[in-house]
């Protein structure tokens, strides 16, 4: 999520990256996605291989973006 994050700030320099909004992106993001665990080296592999074969990676990147804007909107803080 850093290097989404990163990426969102160059063009859009006034949003807050402190810890409560980040969390709140993440958790967003996270409730999000379907889960992809894996327990070995092989697994992880496989899922790797996956996200990249059906453009997962793509589709993480579009739901932190997403939430980046949600969260920035409206943050749980002052």
């Amino acid at each position: 999520m850093p290097g989404v994050l990163n990426e969102y700030l160059k063009n859009n320099p006034g949003v807050c990256t402190c810890s409560i909004c980040q969390e709140d992106i993440l958790a967003l993001t996270l409730n999000e996605l379907p889960p992809h665990y894996a327990v070995s080296l092989a697994g992880e592999i496989f899922t790797e291989v996956s996200l990249e074969l059906i453009g997962g990676k793509a589709q993480i990147v579009s739901v932190i973006t997403k939430n980046i804007k949600r969260v920035s909107n409206n943050p749980r803080h002052k």
